[in-house]
C-alpha cells in the first residue's frame, strides 16, 4: 500500500457509511452557498462560481475530506478540493458563456454541482474515481451479502405475486363454477315447469 493510500476500511458497508457522511456535509455546504445565500446565487449569472463560493467550497470540502481520511492525506485533500472546484467552475462558466445559466434555478444549480462532485469522488457506478486513490477496503464480502439479500427479497416478491395470481385464478374459477351451477338450477326449474304445463 502506498503512503497516500492509507485510509483503510474493514468492510465495504463501513466505507459506504463514512462516504455517505462525507457527501451529506458536501451537500449541506453547496445548499448553504447556492440555495440559501441569495446574494451569491444572484451573482452566479455573471460569474458562474463566485469568488466567495470558491473560497467557501474549498474550505468546507477540504475540511470534510480531511475528516473522511482521518487527517492522513492532507495534501491529497487540498489538491482534490481544488480539482473539484476547478471542474465545477469550468462547467458553470461554460453555461455563462452560452447564456444558459439563467435557465436553472438555485435548487437545480445546487443539484448539478452536487452530482458533479459525487460523480468525481465516487458514485459506485464507474471506476476509477478519486476516492480510490486513498481508500483501501479490506473485505468486500458484505457487499456480496447485500446483493444476495436484495436478490432474495426480489425472489420473495415474485413468489408473493405468483401466489396472489394463483389465488385470483382460483377465485375466478370458483365464481365460474357457481355461475354454471346457478344456470343448471334455472334450467332444471324451467324443465320442471314445462312438464307441469304439459
Amino acid at each position: 500500500m502506498s503512503e497516500e493510500k492509507s485510509v483503510v476500511f474493514n468492510t465495504f458497508s463501513e466505507y459506504i457509511n463514512k462516504k455517505n457522511e462525507l457527501y451529506a456535509k458536501i451537500k449541506k455546504t453547496i445548499d448553504a452557498y447556492v440555495i440559501e445565500d441569495e446574494f451569491e446565487y444572484n451573482y452566479m449569472e455573471d460569474y458562474g462560481l463566485t469568488p466567495r463560493q470558491r473560497i467557501y467550497f474549498y474550505d468546507e470540502f477540504n475540511s470534510a475530506l480531511k475528516e473522511f481520511t482521518l487527517n492522513k492525506c492532507d495534501d491529497w485533500c487540498s489538491s482534490t478540493s481544488s480539482y473539484l472546484i476547478s471542474g465545477i467552475d469550468g462547467f458553470l462558466q461554460a453555461l455563462v458563456n452560452i447564456s444558459k445559466i439563467d435557465e436553472f434555478d438555485a435548487e437545480e444549480l445546487a443539484l448539478i454541482i452536487y452530482d458533479s462532485i459525487t460523480y468525481q469522488l465516487g458514485d459506485e457506478k464507474h471506476s476509477p474515481d478519486l476516492l480510490e486513490e486513498v481508500v483501501e477496503i479490506v473485505d468486500y464480502e458484505d457487499e456480496d451479502e447485500d446483493e444476495d439479500e436484495d436478490e432474495d427479497e426480489d425472489e420473495d416478491e415474485d413468489e408473493d405475486e405468483d401466489e396472489d395470481e394463483d389465488e385470483d385464478e382460483d377465485e375466478d374459477e370458483d365464481e365460474d363454477e357457481d355461475e354454471d351451477e346457478d344456470e343448471d338450477e334455472d334450467e332444471d326449474k324451467d324443465t320442471a315447469a314445462n312438464k307441469k304445463d304439459d
